[in-house]
């Protein structure tokens, strides 16, 4: 409740729930301090939105504990994270709408065979590009700065993103 009104009554919770989840999903750790926008149309309410900036995210960070499947980003740097986020998951009309966003995404397009398909079909679509990437920016065989592994070849980051991502959406079915 902010000043006795219903969060729902403040903001798009749709929009906060989708923030929330997929940002979770991914273990963004430039989710909730950097890399958001807000914005409320003019007979509107607060939306979240729109997403972007997931480059530190999928198990390929080694800060914050993100290379870890388990855990919540919104509490790894709390001093970092706006107060509204624990205020949100303490609301019982958010946690509600939370959690059946969570179960209908699960069965269609969260679903591990989808999301499977989903990263599949990017590494098609990215084709021969990454071959110029890699040519541009030699980086295979080698541990950046904010890895915890280095692969010997894309196919091992994709299969590493795979089941970490795999893993993590099964922590966070119990978790939600």
């Amino acid at each position: 409740l902010y000043h006795n009104k219903p969060v729902d009554s403040l903001i798009d919770e749709s929009s906060f729930i989708d923030y929330f989840i997929l940002n979770e999903l991914a273990r963004n750790i430039d989710a909730y301090r950097l890399s958001t926008y807000l914005y409320k149309p003019v007979n509107g309410k607060l939306t979240i939105g729109p997403l972007w900036d997931f480059n530190y995210s999928f198990g390929f960070v080694n800060y914050l504990n993100a290379s870890n499947p388990e855990g919540w980003v919104y509490k790894e740097s709390p001093e970092y994270v706006p107060f509204w986020w624990q205020k949100f998951l303490q609301d019982s009309i958010f946690k509600a709408g939370l959690r059946k966003r969570w179960t209908s995404l699960r069965k269609t397009i969260l679903s591990d065979k989808d999301i499977l398909t989903a990263i599949d079909g990017e590494v098609a679509e990215i084709g021969k590009a990454k071959d110029r990437n890699f040519q541009r920016w030699p980086i295979l065989k080698t541990k950046l700065w904010m890895e915890d592994k280095k692969y010997d070849n894309y196919s091992g980051y994709i299969n590493a993103m795979k089941q970490w991502t795999l893993k993590r959406m099964e922590w966070m079915d119990v978790e939600i």
